[in-house]
């Protein structure tokens, strides 16, 4: 079974026929030494994983059929959220235009590419106190979102290094490292605060603590996202 945003292939008159992810492509700098002497590994980024899909889509007719394909490339020609049958989402895009093979009258081969970031569910976590260890199950990078609403006015705040200046009581605060921005009631906060990088997580350390200049309940939020 196939998802489109949530909706089933079926919908949109297919037939899921094959379903293949691929291995990200890595870009790693790594620094050669003199003599031998063991290599480091200084810096490595991971880039989205190609994705084959194989779709059949079957009318009594050509036309019928050509017409429910196009149908389909306009709904998957963006950005979307693939749930595939292997129990992972995908967030992916179209890398290339659709290839077609008449099977039959009336009944159509259509194969897809994308490229394409596989994630599990979203994870909200809710953090109970300050110094909290918390641990990223992920294998690749993946930014996290930090929400609390302010309990009472605070003229600074600090989380994980980022720090915010002059919030009001009862404020609704969102530093968003998926989305990448920062917002105070939904109004943009960005040059408010010190941040240089979005929050994230990195798999080569996944346990990390939270920490903030003083206790606030605050929720964390994220998808666990893979190789």
């Amino acid at each position: 079974m196939l998802y489109i945003d949530g909706i089933p292939l079926e919908y949109h008159g297919a037939k899921l026929l094959d379903f293949v992810p691929g291995f990200p492509s890595l870009t790693n700098t790594v620094l050669e030494r003199k003599n031998y002497a063991l290599p480091r590994l200084l810096r490595s980024e991971v880039a989205p994983k190609p994705l084959t899909v194989k779709v059949t889509i079957r009318q009594p007719t050509y036309r019928e059929a050509m017409q429910t394909a196009s149908r389909l490339i306009l709904a998957l020609n963006k950005t979307v959220e693939l749930y595939g049958p292997d129990g992972l989402y995908y967030r992916a895009a179209m890398d290339g235009s659709p290839s077609f093979n008449w099977l039959s009258i009336g009944l159509l081969e259509v194969g897809l590419s994308f490229r394409a970031v596989a994630h599990g569910a979203l994870e909200v976590v809710e953090i109970p106190r300050n110094n909290y260890p918390l641990h990223y199950p992920g294998t690749a990078p993946a930014g996290y979102k930090i929400e609390f609403t302010a309990p009472t006015a605070l003229s600074s705040f600090t989380i994980g290094g980022i720090t915010l200046a002059s919030i009001p009581n009862g404020a609704k605060i969102v530093i968003d490292g998926i989305e990448k921005m920062i917002t105070q009631n939904g109004a943009n906060k960005f040059t408010e605060s010190n941040l240089i990088d979005f929050p994230r997580f990195d798999p080569i350390n996944p346990d990390m603590i939270i920490t903030m200049s003083q206790y606030i309940p605050i929720t964390i939020s994220y998808y666990p996202t893979y190789m």
